[in-house]
């Protein structure tokens, strides 16, 4: 799926492709979708697909690669285009067709920081740009930024040593990741190589702190600020492909994938940048959040996938239970002090954070009766073994209600 703006009316809208056809979802104003094709595109032959304002007229542009063509089709307004135009024919001892998934790989980026929107053509034999000379869909010579001998799927220009230039980030059919520094307007060099066995690609900054992350499907590289990275998950069940975008304009980054749920049964869906914890959607996990779930009753209640992550299921696996309390708690996420709401909260360690909660808290966590684990220490392995008891109890105040972390969105 993509996310961006179709119908240029300020509003990004879903993309997906299929076999059969193109087209796109639009959010109404009760939380449904609405489903618009998009007529005649060359699906037969389609490698790459991607939208922006090529000759900068206020409309959303679509361009595509098809065969040995990249067709431009200028935006009407309305999610509708003109009749297809090629705007750059690419001879095969260039560029090879490749086997990524249609709607992956990205076209359109401003590669020489001039304004305007330039064509990344990541391929089999080289990874290269073609300026858009003009500002206007005038495009001139192709630039080679590497050669490669390897079958590259998908290529981004991003920013990742924060110096103020486009650095090159491509994935590969051999299973990994490699990083190209810009050095000059001609020359890139390889940096770093990172462990993949997927080929999708995106980028966003998911921890707010000031740098870029980098998504491969169904887990992302954190970025370290220092030129390494670290993986971390964030999707619960195969994801075939995704785009990033703040879908629900709250200024931070979320996620639309297609994935493949357990029974076999493909959806698309998307996925919120939530604090592990925070239920009750004020940007922190404080004992608020614990008052709130525990209110709405559903603790190893024996109902069989019946929560959310507003509800307790901090892991996604369907279940409020002692899992989630350990998950939550070690993410390290919990605060005691009110903070102002933000991405990802500053912590402490899980071990003084529990005690603050307990001396604190005394609504929730007093009410808890049974033996504690006698270690001289109150950690997660206390709070886990006194909820296991059964005896948690707390008077209910009337249940909180939200949005469920992800929403299915139907593709038939």
């Amino acid at each position: 799926p993509r996310i961006v703006d179709v119908d240029s009316d300020g509003i990004d809208e879903i993309v997906w492709a299929d076999p059969v056809s193109v087209f796109w979802f639009k959010a109404t104003s009760n939380g449904e979708f609405t489903k618009t094709i998009i007529p005649d595109v060359w699906l037969w032959a389609l490698q790459d697909l991607d939208f922006g304002d090529i000759d900068q007229d206020g409309m959303t542009d679509l361009v595509y690669f098809s065969g040995t063509r990249i067709y431009w089709r200028r935006g009407l307004g309305h999610g509708e285009f003109s009749d297809d135009q090629v705007v750059q024919y690419n001879q095969r001892d260039v560029i090879v067709s490749s086997w990524r998934s249609s709607d992956d790989q990205r076209i359109l980026f401003d590669m020489d920081g001039d304004g305007d929107l330039d064509l990344l053509l990541p391929a089999s034999k080289y990874a290269m740009w073609v300026p858009n000379t003009d500002g206007k869909g005038t495009f001139g010579s192709y630039r080679i930024i590497a050669r490669v001998d390897l079958r590259y799927f998908n290529g981004y220009p991003l920013d990742l040593d924060s110096d103020g230039d486009l650095d090159i980030v491509m994935t590969s059919s051999a299973g990994d990741m490699q990083i190209y520094e810009y050095v000059s307007p001609i020359l890139f060099q390889k940096t770093a190589t990172l462990e993949t066995l997927l080929t999708g690609l995106d980028y966003g900054d998911v921890d707010g702190d000031g740098d870029v992350d980098i998504f491969v499907n169904d887990h992302y590289f954190e970025n370290q600020g220092d030129n390494t990275f670290e993986a971390r998950q964030y999707g619960p069940n195969p994801i075939q492909s995704f785009s990033l975008a703040d879908f629900d304009q709250d200024g931070d980054v979320d996620v639309a994938a297609y994935e493949i749920m357990p029974s076999g049964i493909p959806v698309l869906r998307w996925y919120q940048d939530r604090v592990i914890g925070d239920s009750n959607h004020d940007g922190v996990f404080d004992s608020a959040d614990l008052v709130a779930v525990f209110q709405q009753n559903e603790y190893e209640d024996s109902v069989a996938g019946n929560s959310n992550f507003d509800s307790g299921d901090w892991n996604q696996d369907g279940e409020f239970d002692s899992a989630d309390l350990v998950f939550a708690f070690q993410s390290e996420n919990f605060v005691f002090e009110a903070i102002s709401p933000r991405l990802f909260a500053d912590h402490q360690t899980v071990e003084a954070i529990a005690a603050n909660a307990v001396r604190q808290n005394r609504l929730a966590l007093d009410r808890i009766r049974g033996a504690w684990i006698h270690n001289d220490e109150f950690d997660t392995t206390d709070l886990v073994f006194a909820l296991q008891a059964d005896s948690f109890e707390i008077e209910s105040n009337g249940q909180t209600t939200g949005s469920d972390r992800s929403q299915p969105i139907d593709v038939g």
